[in-house]
């Protein structure tokens, strides 16, 4: 089993009119985003995936609507 001794951020989720895409980039340091599909119908509902980002790479993401 493997612990990790670094902050859980938390889920981003909005609905409404408040729901949209969100762009997410590292800065500094480096981080690991999971991303959770939470789309009704969608063939990935309820499934994740991960992304490694960091300030080397300068890599940045797009979260798709209703997904946290």
């Amino acid at each position: 089993m493997l612990i990790y001794e670094v902050p859980f951020r938390g889920f981003h989720y909005q609905v409404g009119e408040a729901k949209g895409r969100k762009i997410l980039q590292c800065i500094q340091g480096s981080i690991l985003d999971v991303t959770l599909d939470l789309r009704p119908g969608s063939l990935a509902y309820d499934e994740y995936i991960t992304h490694m980002l960091s300030e080397e790479d300068q890599a940045a993401i797009v979260i798709p609507e209703l997904c946290a």
